[in-house]
């Protein structure tokens, strides 16, 4: 009885957690990523399914309506109707589907996702169409599942709210194309900026944001900034008409410090932040290029319509003068007057990297087109200016037309059209294109005022002229549409020579990449056919070289025949394949019946001992056995295994005449086995050219040699 309350103790309960298992259950993990061997993507849905024209997509969408009991949106299917549809496959997206001031619930959602689920779309616009947060929620799902656009307008969507910002939190955090979220006209509070800031965090694709007329100023702007610092892959920010105040200019001083390193378009247009703010953000512009803190990527800024006069000018052409990032600038709708344009010319001849600027209704006359067309005359960079719904008459007209003939940048010039009724205007033809104006014809203010002045007073008398003076007028206004037309040519030229510039850029970038592309393939098919050449040398074959070039190579043991010798003999080095041969041949007089353990001693013949001064029989041998090459090996490896010895003869060769058993005795013979010197001699005749007449032509004349020395010397 007591053991069987132990097993009750032992055995647990339902309340008590298991502690021990009966066996041992072992969980190991890779150590390193070495062990990963593949990588798996989800496949998009319905990315494989046949493509289904708009007309079926038209049809599904009329039966789901059916099937659900709502009524079709118009707007959609006029769209569907009229829409230009050139896909070739799933992944190609359709231009925009547009749906605004509607009110949608879930069931209009599941009908729309018969379209969203069979084709893409660049932009979805569902401006003031979503009423509470479950029918967002369920949108964000389908859009999200089946990453239906690129560019989304949720605008003036102003009931969103906690639940709402969640949904887009998840949909930012998951999609990988979206690039462009517009919510303009969405008024923000402390909570529901604390969840679209974390939205903003949490996106990794996030391109271009816009918020506009969102009252964003004092503390939500802070808040805003704050998450804003969060999100690197965001580059272009649009905060246009939030009624920005002076103060809200030091926000925006954070903003340009913190965020400048990815940051590369701020618009703050229609505002309210005057020449105080700009002395604020100007100071800021030109302090972050100056220190090189950090490096700064904000090329375009807008100021239009922030109230700015003169002097707000003024500090930002200060800022220009150490800024060197800023390549657009727009000062639109600002009365700087001609003063702010005399303080922007000096600025401009110093800052070469500003190739836009627009001016459009800025009370500028014809002063400050003179000033601009001495800015022109001498710029290299700028590409593109505007001048529109300014008080700039033909003198100012007429400056700019001399001015820019010596200009090679400018592409685009607008100003305000010529409306003419009573005549018709023919084109200059006076400007030629190719030609390459002067260097040294640059215009200063100076020549440009003597050179366009009465104009403005003939303009102004023209203005006020009764019909005796329309004669005047038209002149005048020929005159002028014939300048306007000389700087419209000049810019054609220019936008040509560009074009040309950056066609000759891209095929020199593409020569490049094919030249890069050809050497890293000869690299590798170098590499390839060296390691293919290369022989497999193996342990064998080490030893056996070893043994070669120490015991046979070596100077001092092996007779050599050279021309400025006297004595004739055979080079084992250079002839290596010739005395091999003649070792044969010696081998076969000495008979087929010889016994493997045999030795025999090839010794060079002396040619001082011969009274008749003639090389003998060796070379002879030599050139029969080259020419019989094939029978002597074939002789070599059925008969012959035997070992023979090469001996090198002392500097008296009288001394092996008559001491011949001297050789054997020699303490520097050296031995071989037969098969051994056969191999290395045969491995090293395959690197050489197995021609015979050539061999045969080098070995006569070898021989000849030293022969027509010692005739020479008889």
């Amino acid at each position: 009885m007591s053991s069987q309350n132990e097993t009750d103790d032992k055995l647990p309960t339902e309340d008590s957690p298991i502690t021990t298992v009966s066996h041992k259950r072992r969980v190991r993990f890779p150590s390193d990523e070495a062990q990963l061997r593949m990588i798996s993507i989800t496949p998009e849905p319905l990315s494989n399914q046949p493509l289904l024209s708009l007309g079926v997509i038209l049809q599904r969408y009329r039966a789901a309506c059916q099937r659900l009991q709502i009524r079709p949106l118009n707007c959609l299917l006029d769209q569907l109707t009229t829409m230009d549809d050139n896909r070739k496959s799933f992944n190609d997206r359709l231009h925009c589907l547009k749906i605004t001031n509607e009110r949608l619930d879930i069931k209009h959602i599941d009908a729309i996702e018969e379209v969203l689920s069979r084709c893409r779309f660049q932009t979805l616009d569902f401006e003031s169409s979503f009423s509470d947060d479950s029918t967002l929620v369920q949108f964000f799902d389908v859009i999200e599942y089946y990453e239906s656009c690129t560019h989304l307008n949720l605008s003036n969507n102003r009931s969103i709210s906690v639940q709402g910002y969640q949904a887009l939190t998840r949909y930012l955090r998951k999609t990988r194309y979206l690039e462009r979220l517009d919510m303009n006209s969405i008024r923000f509070d402390d909570m529901s900026m604390l969840s679209f800031g974390r939205a903003l965090r949490m996106s990794s694709t996030l391109y271009e944001l816009h918020l506009e007329s969102c009252q964003l100023n004092g503390k939500i702007l802070q808040k805003l900034i704050q998450n804003i610092r969060l999100a690197p892959y965001l580059r272009e920010l649009y905060l246009c008409d939030n009624r920005l105040q002076v103060q809200d200019s030091l926000v925006i001083n954070d903003l340009i410090r913190t965020c400048g390193q990815f940051l590369h378009v701020l618009d703050l247009r229609s505002n309210a932040l005057q020449d105080t703010g700009m002395s604020h953000i100007a100071s800021q512009l030109s302090q972050y290029d100056e220190n090189h803190a950090q490096q700064s990527n904000l090329y375009k800024i807008s100021f239009q319509s922030n109230q700015l006069t003169y002097q707000g000018v003024g500090f930002l052409a200060k800022s220009l003068l150490h800024n060197r990032t800023i390549r657009s600038l727009n000062l639109s709708h600002n009365p700087i007057t001609n003063e702010g344009l005399f303080l922007l010319r000096d600025t401009l001849l110093t800052n070469r990297t500003i190739n836009e600027l627009i001016l459009r209704n800025c009370r500028l006359t014809d002063q400050a087109a003179i000033a601009l067309a001495e800015y022109i005359a001498e710029s290299s960079t700028i590409q593109y200016l505007d001048l529109r719904e300014n008080s700039i008459q033909a003198s100012g007209i007429c400056g700019i037309a001399i001015a820019i003939k010596s200009n090679k940048s400018l592409l685009r010039l607008d100003f305000d059209p010529i409306i003419t009724t009573n005549f018709n205007s023919q084109s200059n033809n006076n400007i030629d294109r190719s030609a390459v104006p002067n260097s040294n014809s640059l215009l200063s203010l100076s020549s440009l005022r003597r050179m366009t002045i009465g104009f403005s007073g003939l303009t102004s008398n023209a203005y006020n002229a009764n019909g005796s003076d329309t004669q005047t007028a038209r002149e005048l206004f020929e005159q002028k549409l014939k300048w306007m037309n000389d700087i419209e040519c000049v810019c054609d030229r220019n936008l040509i020579h560009y074009e040309d510039e950056l066609r000759r850029q891209q095929e020199e970038e593409q020569q490049q990449q094919q030249t890069n592309e050809q050497n890293d393939n000869e690299k590798v098919i170098t590499n390839g056919t060296d390691q293919q050449e290369s022989p497999i040398v193996t342990s064998k074959d080490i030893i056996l070289e070893e043994n070669f070039t120490t015991e046979i190579l070596s100077n001092d043991n092996i007779p050599s025949l050279s021309a400025g010798n006297e004595h004739s003999m055979l080079s084992i080095q250079n002839n290596s394949e010739a005395t091999a041969l003649s070792t044969d041949e010696i081998l076969q007089s000495k008979g087929a019946g010889a016994n493997d353990d045999d030795v025999f001693i090839v010794a060079p013949i002396d040619n001082q001992s011969d009274d008749n001064n003639q090389v003998a029989p060796i070379p002879e041998i030599s050139v029969e056995s080259e020419l019989n090459g094939d029978i002597h090996e074939e002789s070599q490896t059925n008969n012959m295994d035997g070992v023979f010895t090469l001996e090198d003869p002392t500097s008296t060769p009288n001394n092996t005449e008559d001491n011949p058993d001297d050789i054997l005795d020699d303490d520097d013979q050296r031995k071989l086995n037969h098969s051994d010197s056969l191999y290395l001699l045969r491995k090293k005749a395959q690197h050489e050219d197995n021609d015979t007449s050539d061999d045969e032509s080098d070995l006569s004349s070898s021989i000849e040699q030293p022969q027509q020395q010692l005739t020479d010397g008889v």
